[in-house]
């Protein structure tokens, strides 16, 4: 089967996905640390960007790590994935409340994207939050959502 998203971002590349290779020495595995920021895209569009950018601006800084993009940059590189058949929307998740899972449940049938989600879970990273469970039993994810990701994964790919 072919990759979902066959390109990758990395290191200042455009490569594909099988080729992406850390470095050993990378900050994140010496340090343990890094930042993670979701940027959603609805029908082609990123969504609330300027919101999510001030997130990961905050973030790195509270890490003390320099951002290596400026918010047009970190735009451009989001278009270039998306022009590349960015596909799916991360519609379960322990920070969603009710009707933002029924915002995004929405807008992928409305844009015809592939619907994921997790726990968010990180073992003793994030003790608040229990495999598949999310925080304090606020998220109940079943096997249909991972054979409906397949699902869309496998048309995708026939498109």
């Amino acid at each position: 089967m072919a990759d979902p998203l066959p390109l990758s971002y990395l290191n200042g590349s455009y490569l594909p996905l099988s080729e992406a290779r850390i470095s050993p020495l990378d900050r994140g595995f010496l340090y343990a640390d890094g930042v993670y920021e979701v940027m959603p895209v609805y029908g082609g569009r990123p969504f609330r960007f300027a919101a999510h950018s001030d997130r990961l601006a905050r973030s790195l800084a509270a890490i003390s790590m320099e951002d290596p993009h400026t918010p047009d940059e970190w735009r451009q590189l989001l278009g270039t994935l998306i022009d590349n058949g960015l596909q799916g929307i991360e519609v379960y998740h322990s920070e969603h409340s009710p009707p933002d899972t029924a915002l995004y449940q929405e807008l992928a049938a409305q844009f015809q994207l592939i619907e994921t989600g997790g726990s968010d879970y990180h073992g003793d990273n994030k003790p608040s939050i229990h495999l598949g469970t999310g925080k304090g039993g606020n998220l109940h994810l079943n096997y249909s959502l991972l054979e409906n990701m397949r699902r869309g994964v496998a048309e995708m790919t026939t498109r």
